[in-house]
């Protein structure tokens, strides 16, 4: 116990100070390593995927001029990308969907490869769905095919007699109109027109 003593009486201050330097470098360095192993594990972003090509409504081609048409890409319900035709004067008569991609399963607005996807023209999924996302930075050339179907207005009756009416009495008469067709109706005015009063 005694020799210990000495042994440390004999350290001097500068010696122990340069120990300490020495031990809390090695501890940083290890600290640096152990952090560093750690981020390389991450999941870290991707080039995007891409489906471009032509898109079919009823069988017609859309082009760049289609404007009130809208392509969507979800994954998992969630909506990735979207294109309005004309958006991008370059892409021409194409659409162009490009996915954001991810490594990372716990992100959830992008996607990963090997995801199951969807497309909607206009909220209407294409004939070509479920779709797989390719390779990170891949590109894949899709036409797609959607049969949006189109509205039918049925008046009954089509024609109204109101008969006789006198000076000071009035008349009533119902007409329904019904949509029989495949898309929304919108009914932007009626128009009476003049029949025979004999």
């Amino acid at each position: 116990m005694e020799a210990i003593q000495k042994s440390i009486k004999l350290i001097k201050k500068e010696e122990v100070m340069i120990m300490f330097k020495k031990i809390m470098t090695v501890f940083i360095l290890i600290n640096v390593l152990l952090l560093a192993g750690s981020t390389s594990v991450l999941a870290k972003p991707q080039p995007d995927f891409t489906f471009w090509g032509t898109a079919y409504v009823n069988g017609v081609p859309l082009t760049q001029t289609d404007t009130d048409y809208t392509i969507t890409l979800e994954v998992d319900g969630i909506e990735l990308v979207r294109y309005t035709m004309g958006d991008i004067p370059t892409y021409g008569d194409f659409y162009v969907l490009a996915v954001p991609m991810d490594d990372d399963p716990a992100v959830t607005n992008k996607g990963q490869a090997g995801d199951t996807a969807y497309i909607y023209i206009n909220g209407n999924p294409v004939d070509e769905n479920p779709l797989t996302l390719g390779s990170y930075g891949g590109t894949q050339q899709l036409n797609i095919h959607v049969t949006i179907g189109e509205p039918e207005i049925d008046v009954t009756p089509m024609s109204l007699d109101y008969g006789d009416v006198f000076i000071g009495s009035s008349s009533s008469l119902s007409v329904t109109i019904a949509n029989t067709g495949t898309a929304d109706l919108e009914v932007t005015s009626i128009e009476l027109g003049v029949g025979s009063s004999s």
